[in-house]
């Protein structure tokens, strides 16, 4: 019986072809003839069976017994020897060293440790680890897709293991160690940064170990495995969109790395990694930011019951600017969210901020010009958005938003006539037919504001410079 149970134990671990099926079924028939023998002795003892079977009865038995058994251990058999499904509701880790014999039970230990290791990243319910059987090799970039295409998997972990000595010492480890991922196309720009966020991660990592640091060797390696597999699965989730899945590793990554000794945090390779790991957090909060306001803020700016929504964007914002190298970066987009909570003069002095920032920016002037509108300062706004213009081109996506916000701001407020003034101003750079609408509508809405009549002058002079004479015409802004 101790033969029977160390061969099964070797098979298992082993994962070969016909020894582990050799084994169990013989284990498989074993067990069967046994219990059908002690079920036959219980049942004649207690009077349950009158007469021991007989000899038909009993090969009837133990072939359906067997073909059920065989076919049970065939079909987990072939389940231990294929590429593993990740469920859909995962976020897939491939792990799938190949090493010698002599190593195999470090591979299992690596990738034990990697498992664990990501657990504590607070990554348990979003990432699950899969090791792959040793049939299905990975030795190429080829085999590490088809893996990934056949699993669900978003990563895969692969490479060779090896222990041989070094400078007189016996080490072991890594050879190679690669890091494949699965997420939608990229264009050539897209695949170059993915490979500039990458690169940081992996220099100056240790993937080997000296045989007399073995316990401890294993935990550098493994951690080593953990940053960089937890750092390209982010990586992954943030480009296919999962921007709170990606959150979810990075921030807890970032703590953890922070955790680490004084004396590998001084080191370039971890200060390029620790770099990485903040732009990449700051790229997906900031992507957060501005979906969330998008969705559900701009079409509600001013509407207090959109303050709730308003104080996330907040929260983002703040933690943005704190993740940038230059915070002010941040104060265009958080004086918008003053704007909406009546902060004027914040706003105002965010917009001055931003404009000291990046002086050659045309959308603080723009939102210059918007503030001065709304606060009545209605002679300055014609120069404010004419500096703006004189920056160059006005960027179409910035318009688009810009259009976006003024018609939502006078969708709340319909008796702020000015604000069709500078929507007109907005559309001349995207629709000139438009603009010349909203330039009529705003004439035709103020004939009779003498407090508007540097705007309404404006209007006619760009009226005039578009080639068209001002005319009154109904509203088509918004």
């Amino acid at each position: 019986m101790a033969e029977l149970i160390e061969g099964i134990r070797k098979a298992v671990a082993e994962r070969t072809t016909a020894w582990a099926l050799a084994v169990l079924l013989g284990a498989a028939t074993t067990l069967v003839l046994g219990g059908l023998g002690a079920l036959e002795w219980a049942g004649t003892s207690l009077g349950l069976i009158s007469a021991p079977l007989g000899g038909q009865n009993r090969a009837i038995i133990v072939l359906t017994l067997l073909l059920f058994t065989w076919l049970g251990i065939g079909i987990r058999w072939l389940l231990w020897r294929s590429i593993p499904t990740v469920p859909g509701a995962w976020a897939g880790v491939l792990f799938a060293a190949s090493a010698e014999e002599e190593v195999q039970t470090l591979v299992r230990r690596l990738h034990t440790a990697l498992d664990d290791q990501i657990a504590d990243h607070g990554a348990r319910g979003l990432v699950r680890t899969f090791f792959l059987p040793r049939n299905q090799a990975v030795g190429t970039l080829e085999d590490a897709t088809r893996a990934l295409d056949a699993s669900g998997g978003r990563l895969i972990v692969w490479g060779a293991i090896r222990s041989g000595t070094i400078d007189g010492k016996v080490v072991s480890g890594f050879k190679n160690v690669n890091f494949t991922m699965r997420h939608r196309p990229l264009d050539s720009s897209e695949l170059a940064g993915v490979r500039a966020a990458l690169t940081p991660a992996l220099v100056g990592r240790q993937w080997l170990f000296s045989e007399d640091q073995t316990f401890l060797g294993v935990d550098v390696v493994a951690a080593n495995l953990t940053e960089v597999a937890v750092f390209a699965l982010a990586l992954v989730l943030a480009i296919d969109g999962n921007l709170q899945g990606a959150a979810r590793l990075l921030v807890p990554l970032r703590q953890w790395t922070q955790g680490r000794s004084q004396q590998l945090r001084r080191t370039q390779s971890f200060l390029r990694f620790s770099d990485a790991l903040r732009d990449l957090l700051l790229h997906v909060r900031y992507r957060q930011l501005l979906d969330l306001y998008n969705r559900e803020l701009v079409d509600r700016i001013t509407d207090r019951g959109a303050d709730a929504v308003a104080h996330e964007c907040q929260i983002l914002a703040d933690e943005c600017a704190g993740l940038s190298r230059i915070p002010a970066s941040l104060d265009l987009a958080k004086s918008t969210l003053a704007f909406h909570f009546g902060r004027m003069d914040d706003a105002l002095m965010l917009v001055d901020s931003a404009q000291r920032c990046d002086p050659a920016d045309a959308a603080p002037l723009l939102s210059k010009a918007f503030l001065a509108l709304w606060a009545g300062d209605y002679s300055r706004v014609g120069g404010l958005y004419r500096k703006a213009e004189r920056r160059g081109p006005l960027g179409v996506e910035m318009l688009f938003q810009v259009v976006r916000f003024l018609q939502a701001v006078h969708a709340r407020h319909p008796q702020r006539q000015e604000l069709l003034f500078a929507l007109a101003v907005a559309n001349q750079h995207l629709d000139r037919d438009l603009a010349r609408q909203d330039f009529d509508s705003f004439l035709a809405a103020t004939a009779a504001r003498d407090d508007v009549e540097a705007l309404r002058a404006e209007a006619r002079r760009r009226l005039a410079s578009l080639g068209i004479s001002a005319r009154p015409s109904g509203f088509a802004g918004s």
